[in-house]
């Protein structure tokens, strides 16, 4: 754990275009209910909470939606990320991801 509260990982991210994937919608709903329901966002401190995934049909790869959105009402398809692969041994993520990194 962090300093935060977070679990930190070491992200290999690799930018690319995503596509929108079945369940977007409605996962970005309940994002949003959630968020107006203030069970997500951003307390008084500035600090983000919650986040929403899901997991793709038969596969373990899934959607996330990214850190530092929890101001957002709703999301658009680039705050999400696509973890692809992961090793908890190592604490690392392999991730697809539509956003620019620097």
């Amino acid at each position: 754990m962090s300093e935060t509260g977070s679990v930190k990982f070491k992200a290999r991210q690799e930018a690319t275009a995503l596509v929108e994937f079945p369940g977007f919608e409605p996962l970005n709903r309940y994002r949003s209910k959630l968020w107006q329901l203030r069970l997500l966002g951003v307390d008084a401190d500035g600090i983000g909470y919650g986040n929403v995934s899901m997991r793709e049909r038969g596969d373990q790869q899934f959607y996330i939606s990214g850190s530092g959105t929890g101001h957002k009402a709703e999301l658009k398809l680039t705050d999400y990320a696509k973890v692809v692969a992961w090793d908890f041994a190592k604490n690392c993520l392999r991730v697809f991801n539509a956003r620019e990194y620097l």
